[in-house]
């Protein structure tokens, strides 16, 4: 479960139910300034793409 704190991973192994919703921890301090993502929009594992999010391919 790459990008989940211990403590995330932990309450998935202990609760056996993944959230709607993931928070990810950005492993360094600083400021978001663009979100290349929305809701609903498929993201695949170590996925990298540019553009807005109605530009990005869905799943």
């Amino acid at each position: 479960m790459t990008g989940l704190t211990n403590a995330q991973v932990n309450r998935v192994a202990r609760t056996r139910k993944l959230d709607a919703r993931i928070t990810f921890v950005s492993p360094s301090s600083g400021t978001v300034t663009e979100i290349a993502s929305a809701e609903g929009i498929y993201v695949a594992e170590e996925a990298r793409f540019t553009g807005s999010p109605a530009s990005a391919p869905s799943g």
